[in-house]
């Protein structure tokens, strides 16, 4: 007997909205994260790595795409039934993603005396809140999402000038393969996302994988863009925090924000609009990242040549040429901010 291949789909599921919330670590998602946050459309955010493996697990060519789709199906629907019924509350006070700093905890905390079981289902259909997701670098990867039966996806990706990066990544990358407490995907050292310049990433140096890593997520987060997706919104760091107000009216276009409660507070609390784009809180947790390395002592224009000069040192001229060229990339669709 000759069986057939399996045919991994499935009809039933939560008609939702997904919001992903993506970008390069260090391009200000947890900022963003806030001011969503305080919108009553959307869900309290949620860092979800299960989500980032399997997409990148289909995006690499690990994870048959059927299968892998409704695994990501069945993954949103326990997401979306978990919220409505308070499951997996993260309560830690100090996470950025902690329920308690959200501007729904009182309803999050209701939530955990509703009924659990099929009445749910009319529950999130009534309610009709969006799932915010918050990920990391997936870009193009995330588009699978799209094709979820039952799921609509709206990709908000993050960037920031490649210069301004730098310092941040030099601190991040060697907990690539190394640390128990990041749950990146790699193939021995090497992060998923290299893929162009495999050999060269495994000889470099710390700071050239830095370099490296954001060359190759940078031309392809530019590459993504020019797509041009109905579906995509892209937040460039430098501009937003000097202008959010104009990002925040085409994200309410976008994606039917609805009712934001203390927005004027997280924006204050989020130092925007900012006169200077390196006035950033001051977090342990940004530290760890050289966030402190940061200074609003110098004009902008002056500012970038520092951290221009900056990035040359330590790595090949033939590697910072190509940063360069990335760079410029960058300010040619975004332009500068000086």
């Amino acid at each position: 007997m000759i069986l057939s291949d399996a045919q991994w789909n499935r009809s039933n599921s939560f008609e939702t909205n997904v919001i992903l919330l993506d970008g390069l670590t260090g391009t200000g998602k947890t900022m963003v994260m806030k001011i969503l946050d305080t919108y009553q459309s959307v869900t309290p955010p949620k860092f979800n790595y299960q989500l980032e493996q399997i997409l990148i697990g289909i995006d690499v060519g690990e994870i048959r795409r059927d299968f892998g789709i409704q695994l990501l199906q069945l993954l949103l629907d326990q997401v979306q039934y978990d919220w409505a019924i308070g499951r997996e509350i993260n309560l830690r006070p100090k996470d950025l993603s902690s329920v308690l700093t959200s501007k729904k905890r009182i309803a999050y905390l209701k939530n955990l005396m509703k009924t659990d079981g099929n009445l749910v289902e009319n529950r999130v259909k009534l309610e009709k809140q969006d799932l915010l997701l918050v990920t990391h670098q997936l870009i193009d990867a995330a588009v699978t999402v799209d094709h979820v039966p039952g799921k609509r996806l709206t990709h908000i990706l993050c960037v920031r000038h490649p210069y301004f990066l730098l310092n941040h990544w030099v601190s991040y990358i060697p907990m690539h393969g190394n640390s128990s407490t990041d749950f990146t995907l790699v193939d021995g050292i090497k992060p998923w996302f290299i893929k162009e310049n495999r050999d060269l990433y495994l000889q470099a140096n710390t700071k050239e994988r830095a370099m490296i890593s954001i060359i190759e997520l940078i031309n392809k987060s530019l590459d993504y863009m020019d797509e041009s997706r109905t579906n995509l919104i892209v937040l460039d760091f430098e501009n937003f925090v000097l202008n959010p107000m104009a990002y925040l009216d085409r994200l309410s276009e976008s994606v039917s924000l609805r009712e934001s409660r203390g927005l004027g507070k997280v924006m204050r609390q989020q130092k925007l609009p900012r006169i200077h784009i390196n006035d950033t809180l001051t977090r342990s947790i940004y530290k760890r990242y050289a966030a402190d390395t940061l200074t609003t002592k110098n004009h902008h224009e002056q500012d970038y040549e520092i951290m221009r000069e900056r990035s040359k040192e330590g790595v090949s001229t033939e590697l910072f040429s190509e940063f360069e060229n990335v760079a410029k990339r960058y300010e040619n669709r975004f332009g500068v901010w000086f």
